[in-house]
């Protein structure tokens, strides 16, 4: 038994073991071998295999052999596929999880570097003390929470 996935997204791809196999590949930054996709989505190799076969059959998938010429790994075809299950699933390995977050941070510096920094003192008419964080409007809260999403996690004051 794989990952517990939204039934959803299961049905919406005829099976929970094909939306598993389809999400890791979309969450992956690199071709996956299907050892590695059944690792990560908890599902059995044989499956995750068998799934891998019929999704290349359909133009879903696509296998490559690496250089050794014994391993094969497979990619997501269509990127529009892949997004829509990033936004909805987010199936991980450690390995992967490492290396996505590393790549975010170092993107994140270079952004850092280049942020305009401007010295508030030079606008005397903008209140110093007592200045209140811009909250959330609770019917965003709401709304986000209906979509199953997190709403905000401020305190309200």
């Amino acid at each position: 038994m794989g990952v517990p996935i939204d039934s959803g997204i299961a049905a919406l791809f005829g099976s929970a073991t094909r939306a598993r196999t389809l999400a890791v590949l979309a969450n992956s930054l690199e071709p996956l071998t299907g050892y590695r996709i059944a690792e990560v989505s908890g599902d059995e190799r044989i499956k995750v295999y068998s799934m891998l076969a019929s999704l290349e059959r359909a133009g879903i998938v696509v296998s490559t052999k690496r250089e050794d010429g014994r391993t094969t790994v497979w990619t997501l075809r269509d990127p529009d596929v892949g997004s829509l299950l990033r936004r909805r699933v987010r199936l991980v390995g450690e390995k992967e999880w490492d290396t996505d977050v590393t790549k975010r941070l170092s993107e994140v510096r270079d952004l850092r570097d280049r942020v305009l920094k401007i010295d508030l003192s030079n606008y005397p008419s903008l209140p110093r003390e007592g200045v209140k964080e811009l909250e959330r409007p609770p019917e965003k809260d709401r709304d986000l929470a209906a979509a199953g999403l997190r709403p905000s996690r401020r305190r309200k004051t």
